[in-house]
Parts: C-alpha cells; structure tokens; sequence
C-alpha cells in the first residue's frame, strides 16, 4: 500500500487515481509515498510532477493546455475543473470570440479504448442533441497529438444540487417546472435511442435566461449507452464499453 501526496489517503501500489481526491497519481509518486511510510522524510526526495502531453512549456508549469490553441479554433484560458479521466477549461473559440467549455482527455487516458470510445461516443451523443434544455455542444475533434476534446457552451448558472443544499425544501410547483425542462431533453435523447444513466443534480444546471430564472441545462452525456445505432445514422456494434455489475459515474 501507499499513500496520496495530496490527502495521505491510503491507495493501491501502481493506483492512477486516489479514491479520495481525486488526484492523478504516478508510479513515482506512488513510490515516493510508500518509501515516505517506511523511510525518515530527510531520505524521501521530491519527485517531479509528469509532463501531461508533448504540449507541455516550461513556461507554463501550472498547466501545459492554458494558452494553447487547438485545432486552429479554440482558445484554452484557464482551468475550471478536473476529474479522473479529464480536465474543463474555460476558452475562446477563434472568429467568433464566443466563450466556450472545452473537456479534454487526460493524454493518459488515450492508452485505454474504452475510455477513448466512451469520450468518442460523449462528443458524438452531445453534437446530435438539439434541444434546447441539453447543454449545446460547438464541437469534437482530435488535435495533432492525439489529444481529444469537446467544446460546449459555457454554463454560468447553479447546479440542481446547489439548489437543494441551500434552498431545501423546494415547492412542488417550482420543481414541477424544472422537471418538465428536464423532461424535454431526455424526450429527445430517448427518441434517438440514447439514454443518460447519470442523472443526478450535478448534471442539472439552471441558468438565468430572458424570462425564465432558472432554464435548466442537462449536461455529462458521459456514461450514456446507445440503445439502438439508427438515431445518428450510426450502428451498435461497437465495444460493450460496460461490463455487467461495472459501477460509473
């Protein structure tokens, strides 16, 4: 066993991610963690963090993607989030100066095809969603090093679960109403064969639009499984991406 460098939580010897954090973890920071429980700390060395991808620039050691453009159209600007297969980042799409959402790949993550058909199968579901309440997606692609991303619209709002923590209870007539937007989305992603399986308040956001304080936007088509391939003239022959008793999300 060792531990994470960040929380000291206890995780699995050669562990890509600590179950408690969150944090990306490396063989060698594994290691120096283990020799960290077993070894006085004046012997332990610090170990220095993984370069992420051949887009790194030392002089941008916080992230190698902020200031980066991908594909020619989109700006990366700063660091919003990160999970365990990826990272959101704030950006810019070029010619237009519109502000987007971009979700990219960990580059780790590229060396498995499941997670890459899945974030594959995410960027195709969310660019064949039209409706108005599902988050709308400007584009998917592959940058020249292998790099996946998807870039969204920016969601400025509150998330559902937000609501609940402050705002609990929620009168049935203002949660009917959030219901019926929810309602619409999945309508349409039902229609075409394509369902969440991740439904939860951290994928319902509300956003202040004209005339509606609180225009929900469903989000994280991440997880989603293609009942049938007819919807976007695709097929569903693919990978089994989950596996029977598999838990996601």
């Amino acid at each position: 066993m060792s531990h994470c460098p960040k929380c000291n939580m206890q995780v699995e010897a050669n562990s890509h991610f600590c179950g408690g954090c969150g944090q990306k973890l490396s063989p060698a920071q594994t290691a120096a963690s283990s020799a960290a429980h077993t070894m006085p700390k004046t012997l332990v060395a610090a170990q220095p963090p993984p370069i992420a991808s051949s887009l790194f620039d030392p002089a941008r050691p916080e992230d190698p993607y902020v200031g980066k453009t991908l594909k020619n159209r989109f700006r990366i600007d700063s660091k919003l989030g990160e999970g365990g297969f990826g990272a959101v980042y704030k950006g810019s799409q070029l010619g237009t100066n519109r502000v987007v959402a971009i979700k990219l790949l960990h580059p780790e993550m590229t060396r498995d095809k499941n997670v890459v058909e899945r974030f594959r199968l995410e960027g195709q579901v969310l660019c064949s969603l039209k409706d108005a309440h599902t988050v709308t997606t400007y584009d998917f692609d592959r940058t020249e090093d292998g790099t996946l991303f998807i870039a969204m619209e920016l969601l400025e709002g509150r998330s559902l679960h937000d609501v609940f923590a402050k705002e609990a209870p929620i009168a049935w007539q203002r949660m009917l109403k959030i219901l019926s937007e929810m309602s619409s989305s999945l309508a349409e992603a039902h229609a075409m064969g394509i369902v969440h399986r991740d439904l939860k308040p951290e994928n319902v956001h509300l956003e202040k639009r004209s005339g509606n304080d609180e225009f929900v936007k469903i989000l994280d088509f991440g997880i989603a499984k293609m009942l049938r391939g007819d919807g976007m003239g695709g097929n569903n022959n693919g990978p089994q991406l989950t596996a029977t008793g598999q838990t996601l999300g």
